[in-house]
């Protein structure tokens, strides 16, 4: 998915591997990869039962979402 958003000049924030830059304003600096899963689901290879877990954005996602939307950020 990386470099496919890449390849049509889409890169991701903050994957310098495939163009992405860095996201800096004000105070806020994002130095990993702007990407997260809400939910994954799968089946367990050991039990074979249906698995899915969930997890809430991270502080630095919740700013960086905050950032984009208001241009806040300094």
């Amino acid at each position: 998915m990386r470099v496919h958003l890449a390849t049509i000049g889409l890169p991701i924030t903050g994957d310098t591997m495939y163009g992405g830059k860095v996201f800096e304003r004000g105070d806020f600096r994002l130095e990993r990869q702007a990407l997260h899963a809400r939910r994954i689901a799968f089946v367990h290879p050991g039990t074979l039962k249906p698995m899915m877990l969930e997890a809430p954005l991270p502080p630095d996602m919740v700013r960086l979402l905050d950032i984009l939307r208001t241009g806040g950020g300094g």
